[in-house]
């Protein structure tokens, strides 16, 4: 199982705090998002609408 590291941010919804995780890897040397998977490595259910398609 994959673990969180200072290259690997889980994140279980893509909100502003993605955003601010991208940035923060942008300004260093850099590292992977997963949006979809939650803290503890297991994948979320996530579901694409048509109010979250322009995200």
């Amino acid at each position: 199982m994959i673990k969180e590291t200072q290259q690997i941010e889980f994140k279980p919804n893509f909100n502003e705090d993605v955003i601010e995780t991208l940035v923060a890897f942008a300004n260093t040397k850099g590292g992977r998002v997963l949006v979809g998977v939650r803290n503890d490595g297991v994948i979320k259910e996530t579901k694409v609408t048509k109010s979250n398609k322009s995200i």
